[in-house]
């Protein structure tokens, strides 16, 4: 899950007008099923059941899209019209937090959150007394 999560995210961070596409067109094409088939295949090689495994499949996919949704940051047909959020600062009175994220670094680096929530998904799936043995 992994490797096809991280190969996604690749390829949607080279090509990010694709990510609107790819979010909101239904799996219909005969790439789109090899690789459906290909983790689908994966993961029942793993003993998972096949419920499962397309529950899985679909949460990290949506999970892939919506990250690198936000983390390339562009919406398509608005370039140019992003926010300048490296230069972003805000009131450390009203938003101590926040600011401090801001002022550190701390979360907001994509490629770390990025491998945290993949692993917390896949690790979630794993414990489920379905697939732990339960």
């Amino acid at each position: 899950m992994r490797q096809i999560a991280q190969a996604l995210r690749a390829t949607l961070l080279a090509h990010p007008g694709m990510l609107t596409v790819v979010a909101t067109r239904p799996v219909n094409t005969p790439g789109a099923f090899r690789l459906l088939e290909s983790g689908l295949a994966i993961l029942r090689g793993q003993d998972v059941p096949l419920g499962q495994a397309m529950d899985l499949l679909n949460a990290v996919v949506m999970f892939v899209i919506g990250h690198t949704l936000a983390e390339a940051g562009q919406t398509p047909g608005h370039e140019g019209t992003e926010p300048d959020t490296a230069n972003l600062t805000v009131d450390p009175a009203d938003y101590p937090n926040f600011a401090e994220a801001l002022a550190t670094g701390a979360g907001l680096d994509f490629e770390t959150r990025f491998g945290l929530v993949l692993d917390i998904l896949i690790a979630g799936f794993a414990a489920l007394p379905e697939l732990a043995g339960g």
